[in-house]
């Protein structure tokens, strides 16, 4: 049920993608498939069924493909907000970073058409249509054909999550000082942990819903941190090398602008770094495992 859920709001959001008028179209149906690659994820130790893999094979090229223009928009986004703040000629520069953004966006854009045209989503679309059917359509429990017998929701839920949650708190020996790539990580298995309560909150409860606010807070800290590193790289990078076509519009007034941007982008760096503990501590002190634990053994 949870896995067709999911699915169904994937597809919802196809068309509007193609029309490519809201950009949060396209951020909505990432989301929805990446909350159905948690699925196969939180449940691949109960699920009995080969074509699994395939699944989460195909669903991960689609992730990809949203991902590489959802990517361009957010870069964009967060451009013009800075822009906003700035004097006249530091927006005029910016424009040609908008506008080789824009570009490279037009690209994977089409990209993404050209995908969704093809053979590859024609067989994702099949291969889980065909998996569906296996299944009868609104089952309450986990034990139909290739799952394990006999199991339930209430059987699996309360292992599910708290795995989930074992991922992130492992973190604690290692997250001190430690480099972007390990913050990187832990924002992953904070995002599954997130799912997990996201996707249980009916079973759960609506006490759980204070805990999933503290991940979301955690998520969002992390999100911002990566944000900043990602686009500081590809501003460098364009910086060092922007080609033959733009290189003549990058003055040195262009190269002033970006280059404070690109400070700009390493201050939040080292201020989401700093502020980590705030919300850290919510979700990997005592408080939220003794929590959490009061409300999974009840189920």
């Amino acid at each position: 049920r949870i896995l067709r859920f999911y699915y169904r709001r994937f597809l919802k959001y196809e068309k509007a993608v193609r029309k490519d008028k809201d950009i949060e179209d396209l951020h909505r149906m990432r989301v929805a498939s990446r909350r159905i690659r948690a699925v196969i994820y939180l449940f691949r130790p109960q699920l009995r069924d080969s074509r699994v893999k395939d699944l989460d094979r195909v669903m991960r090229r689609a992730t990809q493909q949203l991902g590489e223009v959802r990517d361009l928009d957010v870069l964009l986004e967060k451009l013009a907000q800075y822009g906003e703040e700035q004097k006249k000629d530091a927006q005029s520069d910016l424009e040609v970073l908008a506008s080789f953004w824009a570009q490279r966006r037009e690209k994977t854009r089409k990209d993404l058409t050209d995908y969704l045209d093809g053979s590859k989503f024609r067989k994702l679309r099949e291969e889980f249509q065909a998996f569906f059917k296996s299944f009868p359509k609104e089952s309450g429990d986990i034990s139909q054909t290739e799952f394990h017998p006999e199991k339930r929701i209430r059987h699996v839920v309360p292992s599910m999550v708290w795995k989930a949650y074992e991922e992130v708190r492992g973190f604690e020996t290692v997250i001190k000082d430690a480099p972007n790539e390990t913050f990187h990580a832990l924002r992953i298995e904070a995002k599954h942990l997130r799912y997990a309560l996201e996707m249980f909150s009916e079973v759960l409860g609506e006490e759980a819903d204070e805990l999933t606010n503290r991940v979301v807070a955690l998520q969002e800290h992390l999100g911002t941190l990566q944000d900043s590193e990602v686009t500081a790289e590809l501003l460098k990078a364009f910086l060092d090398d922007p080609g033959k076509k733009w290189k003549g519009q990058v003055t040195p007034s262009v190269q002033k602008t970006l280059k404070s941007y690109r400070r700009y982008l390493e201050k939040i760096q080292r201020h989401q770094k700093w502020s980590f503990d705030e919300v850290w501590g919510p979700v990997s002190g005592e408080d939220f495992r003794k929590r959490l634990s009061d409300i999974l053994s009840r189920l």
